[in-house]
């Protein structure tokens, strides 16, 4: 069975969905972010001032370079991820995408809380 891998604007509900999906299927969960969070050490916005964007994708890649390597798995990927070509080949490869999507309204809510 390939990955199920959620993509999509910030905050429209990847992370919340990954997690429900992942318990009704009884299968791993992964998101993103979080595991890049955790490998530096850091949060998200003190990779950005250490080492630029430029520092915060060159991990991302990495984290979805292993991840799309797995199977039956449930990837919330960040919100930026899917723009990098490597990367969407990296994911297709062993993946079935999910696109989600939010009005503006409700992303802006989200944002804010």
């Amino acid at each position: 069975m390939k990955n199920i891998v959620l993509i999509g604007y910030r905050c429209t509900g990847k992370t919340s969905a990954g997690k429900k999906l992942s318990e009704r299927l009884g299968l791993p969960f992964f998101d993103t972010d979080d595991l890049i969070v955790e490998r530096a050490g850091m949060p998200i916005n003190k990779i950005v001032e250490k080492g630029g964007w430029d520092l915060f994708r060159k991990k991302e890649r990495e984290v979805i370079r292993k991840l799309s390597a797995m199977n039956k798995n449930i990837i919330a990927t960040g919100g930026g991820a899917f723009e990098n070509q490597e990367n969407r080949e990296a994911l297709k490869k062993n993946g079935l995408f999910v696109w989600l999507t939010a009005d503006v309204e409700t992303i802006m809510e989200r944002m804010l809380v």
